[in-house]
């Protein structure tokens, strides 16, 4: 499967599926409710998930890509903000996708 994982409005930490647990080395078991920068070994790439979960949220909910290399190759990083009625983001889901 792909890397999923799922942030809250505050992008903290909703849910993770194994092959991010996997990749990212982060346990939703011990993380669930962490925000994403204090949980991350990598604080590069936790910085580029809020990069562009902050890009998404403030255009509207846009789908928002970045690249990030993960143990040693380079990925996707897919972002889409879950907008309420009221046009605040509560929720990113963000997917990695292998590109080499």
């Amino acid at each position: 499967g792909v890397p999923t994982i799922v942030l809250n409005s505050e992008k903290r930490l909703s849910a993770l599926n194994s092959e991010a647990e996997d990749l990212t080395g982060i346990r939703i078991s011990a993380a669930e409710g962490e925000s994403i920068m204090d949980v991350s070994r990598e604080q590069g790439f936790a910085a580029t998930v809020i990069e562009l979960c902050d890009n998404s949220a403030s255009n509207g909910g846009t789908f928002q890509q970045g690249t990030y290399e993960v143990s040693g190759h380079e990925f996707n990083i897919n972002v889409a903000s879950l907008l309420g009625k009221d046009n605040f983001a509560k929720a990113f889901y963000i997917t990695m996708i292998r590109v080499d």
